[in-house]
């Protein structure tokens, strides 16, 4: 989960944020192009989602980094961006949805 203290300036205020430990994979943008943006060093919030549909897809993105840089300010229940995993992306080609080794 992002570390508050280490928000990247980018970001714009709300909830969700990404934090200064981010490696810049572009995950977070494939998942939620809506909401994800990038400054050349650091992808950022460039929009709070409010459909269920860009909060789904900013939740899968925060369970797929694997940095844990993204994160939000308030506990969510994130079960039905779980349940979205594999996620499919073309005809037999999924994504597993967890970057982390240890997945």
């Amino acid at each position: 989960m992002a570390d508050a203290r280490r928000r990247v300036a980018s970001n714009i205020e709300g909830d969700l944020c990404v934090d200064s430990s981010f490696i810049n994979c572009g995950i977070s943008r494939n998942y939620a192009p809506k909401t994800f943006g990038d400054d050349g060093a650091h992808a950022f919030v460039k929009k709070q989602p409010s459909s269920e549909a860009n909060i789904r897809a900013a939740q899968m993105a925060l369970l797929a980094c694997p940095v844990a840089a993204t994160g939000t300010s308030r506990k969510q229940d994130l079960s039905f961006a779980r349940a979205s995993f594999p996620f499919d992306l073309a005809d037999n080609v999924f994504i597993n949805g967890y970057n982390d080794r240890s997945s």
